[in-house]
Parts: C-alpha cells; structure tokens; sequence
C-alpha cells in the first residue's frame, strides 16, 4: 500500500495532554435546540430504558435530533459526506442506510433500510460516500456493497481468525482492517486491501487494539487499546512508532485530523471527550454519546 505524506508536524503536539474540561452545552442525551443546518456529528445515546438511539448533532453537542432508534445492545453508527444526508449503522446482526433531510426543525429522517446482515457491530461508510463495509459473522468475512448497483461482494475472508475493527483509508481505495495474529484473540495486525479488489497487505502495525480510524486527510492511524482505560496512540501514516493521545476508547477524528472524539471507558461514569491534537487540550462533548462519528468532509 502506497501512503500519503505525514500529517503537519503541527498535528503532532502530543506530550502530556493538559485536559481542561469544560462543561457541556446541551447535548449528550438531546437537549438544546435543534440545529437547522448540517451537523458535524454522529454517535449513539443509550436512554433510560435501555433503548439505542442514533442522533446527529452539533460538534459542541448542541441541536441532537433523534433519527433512529434500537433495541440491540450492539450498535455502532458512521456517517457519508455531508451533502449525502446518509449514515449507516448497525442493530444486531443488521446493517442499516438510513437516509435523512435538513427541515426547519433539524435532520429529519426520510428512510430507513436494511442493506446487510450477520454484521458483529462494525461497519464503515468510504469517505466517497459510495461504498458501505461490513464484517459478516457467519463467514468470517468482510463484505463492500456499492451503493449505486445494490452488488455485494465478499473482499476480504479471514478464515478461523477475529477481525477487530475496519474503515475505509483517506481516498476510499484502500480497506484497513485488523485481524487476530493466532493463538492470540487480542493481539491484531492492521492490513489493508483494495476495494477494488487484490491480496490484502500486512500494515506495519501490531498490537492489542481494540478500535481504530484511519485520517481523513492521510492514512495517519488513532488506535485504542483493548480493556477499560486504554490508551489511544496515534500512528503517522506509513510509520510503526505512535505518540499516546488520551485514554479512552472509540476514537474518531474530525475532517481536518486536528481533533479527535471519543469515549471513556469506565463503565460507572462513561462520557465523550474532544482532544484537540494541536493544543493539547481537552473538552466535553457531553455525557452518555457513545461510539462517535464525525462526517468525513468539513
């Protein structure tokens, strides 16, 4: 796999974060008013019930509109380009499209359909927005559906090993994923292979991470670790050596790669953050957001 250059050695301000919370404004579980524009970001509010609900809101938190809802326990959501108005996200074993508009009370959804099954809860939309990816339990196997012809096809099988996570490289050529290295259930090597299709690659990464993006302006990696409190390392494209950002899980990083959100993982008082890679510095998005999208163009 070819790689893009490394990020401005302004992104890599990373030693010693001063994280200097501030509190939420509206957010998190839906308050605020709605936004009437196009929203920043994607993620998942577990309410009182227990119900998942998929919303949209501001980058502050701000404007939550609710655009779906489900009752499984595993539900990840990630987002199209902007313009598209379409996210993906999975319910169970279900991948779902979900398409929606920008009304004069905020993002309203229009439609809602399942375009896959026998997903393990991980999925990712190319930053072309014409693509939707999925790993299928039952097969062991990674699946790309084009969006325009309705055609799957089966890209990547792993055989009897795990895949951790997956998404899409910076131009949406590439598919990068990460697979057990037996015996091993938690130690992963990332690859890569071309959507277009050919022999998946070994990426010159290793470790026991639990989930991964890849950059939007650079195939730059943020990786978490595994467990309750890993740490998220940020690996420069093409480069083995990471610099630690934070602790926490789930990482995503903006269009622009200078900020990253993500969550905690203390199960007693779990919250998202924002870091912003090139101060150091560190906010609330609000609490109970979980597993956080950002659109993949500003």
């Amino acid at each position: 796999m070819r790689y893009a250059p490394a990020l401005a050695a302004a992104l890599l301000v990373l030693s010693s974060p001063a994280f200097a919370a501030k509190p939420p404004s509206g957010g998190g579980g839906g308050s605020g008013s709605p936004s009437t524009t196009d929203p920043q970001v994607a993620y998942v509010h577990i309410g009182g019930s227990g119900t998942r609900e998929i919303r949209l809101a501001n980058e502050d938190g701000t404007g939550s509109a609710l655009m779906a809802t489900s009752t499984a326990n595993d539900v990840v959501v990630r987002l199209a380009p902007r313009s598209q108005h379409q996210l993906v996200y999975t319910s169970g074993k279900n991948v779902h499209l979900l398409t929606y508009e920008i009304a004069s009370t905020g993002p309203k959804t229009l439609s809602d359909v399942p375009i896959g099954g026998d997903s393990t809860g991980t999925v990712a939309f190319s930053p072309t927005g014409g693509q939707v990816a999925w790993m299928n339990s039952a097969d062991n196997g990674i699946y790309l559906e084009d969006l325009a012809s309705k055609s799957i096809t089966q890209i990547v099988d792993v055989g009897s090993a795990f895949i951790g996570d997956l998404d899409f490289n910076h131009d949406g050529s590439q598919l990068v994923y990460t697979q057990s290295i037996p015996p091993s259930t938690s130690l992963m090597q990332f690859r890569s292979v071309p959507v277009s299709g050919g022999d998946p690659v070994d990426l010159p990464i290793q470790g026991q991470y639990g989930n991964f993006r890849v950059g939007h302006t650079s195939d730059s990696i943020v990786a978490a670790a595994w467990g309750s409190g890993g740490p998220i390392s940020f690996f420069p494209a093409g480069s083995s050596s990471s610099s630690v950002l934070v602790t926490g899980g789930r990482p995503a990083l903006r269009c622009d790669d200078h900020v990253l959100i993500y969550i905690t993982t203390s199960r007693s008082g779990e919250k998202t953050f924002k870091y912003d890679l090139t101060t150091g510095l560190g906010s609330t998005f609000g609490s109970a957001a979980y597993f956080p999208d950002y659109f993949p163009d500003c």
